[in-house]
């Protein structure tokens, strides 16, 4: 099918295998949730994809919280019948009342708490990480507005005196001698962006299990 196929069709048929899949899950006594909010770059280093291979959706998989945190409301339902504005009546059962979930405490991924008000590194890897990333997807703005922005946080946010951690000091040293040398050419930019998502993801990844194993 063509442009059709790998650009429309293709999401119909993920969007409709991962629903066929969240409704045996949930059968089950599974809990369910799509991501998208992810980086392909990042994700190809992380299940080693190859590039024949593209990522449409993730789907988290898993036992649900036995105190779940209530549902989002976004307003009634709506079923359209032959044409838009014929609403076709559907039944609606009312969602129980539950408990407030009890946001777990995020694990450090490797750090140790800094002294001093100095976040740890656990807390400074997981924000370098988050503003690459934010970086990487508000790369059709201006550079200069948008994405150097991010990547100046990243820099000032490793800099800042903190314990030692071998991996954020080659990264900051990287940002520091690179971003300036990329910021003209927005494709030189996304390529270098990819290679450090890339980079946080392997080194994620290690550190995941490092705690895993401990």
């Amino acid at each position: 099918m063509g442009r059709q196929g790998r650009d429309i069709l293709s999401l119909l048929d993920a969007g409709a295998a991962a629903q066929n899949l969240a409704l045996a899950a949930t059968a089950l006594g599974l809990g369910v949730c799509f991501v998208r909010s992810v980086n392909d770059a990042a994700l190809r280093a992380v299940l080693d994809l190859p590039a024949n291979v593209r990522p449409d959706i993730l789907i988290g998989i898993g036992h649900p919280s036995p105190t779940p945190s209530p549902a989002m409301r976004y307003g009634k339902p709506v079923v359209y019948r032959d044409r838009f504005g014929r609403e076709w009546p559907l039944e609606w059962r009312p969602s129980l009342p539950r408990e407030p979930r009890v946001p777990a405490k995020p694990a450090s991924w490797g750090g140790d708490v800094g002294g001093r008000g100095t976040p740890a590194n656990g807390d400074r890897f997981r924000m370098a990480l988050y503003l690459v990333a934010s970086a990487r997807d508000c790369l059709d703005e201006p550079l200069v507005y948008g994405p150097f922005r991010m990547i100046e946080g990243v820099s000032r946010l490793l800099s800042d005196r903190a314990p030692a951690d071998a991996f954020l000091t080659e990264m900051n040293a990287q940002i520091d001698q690179q971003k300036y040398n990329v910021m003209a050419d927005r494709e030189a930019f996304g390529r270098w962006l990819d290679e450090l998502l890339a980079r946080f993801a392997a080194e994620a990844a290690r550190r995941n299990g490092v705690e895993e194993a401990q």
